[in-house]
């Protein structure tokens, strides 16, 4: 947990926004080797990925809405 709080806090100084990643179906450890690659992207590259992330968020969470 510790070095995931620590990707975050280096993922925001870097970027200047928060990290986002579908979690669904994902452990903790691949969440943080996903941190860890994400940090090596480009601000343009990682403003695609964070936006794809939150469409696949959204995605889900819409489908469970429409099944309610």
């Amino acid at each position: 947990m510790a070095e995931m709080a620590a990707g975050n806090k280096q993922y925001e100084e870097r970027f200047g926004f928060t990290y986002i990643v579908c979690a669904t179906g994902k452990s903790a450890e691949e969440m943080l080797a996903i941190l860890r690659r994400r940090l090596a992207s480009t601000r343009e590259v990682e403003l695609l990925e964070a936006a794809e992330q939150q469409r696949q968020i959204m995605q889900i969470r819409l489908g469970k809405w429409l099944v309610e």
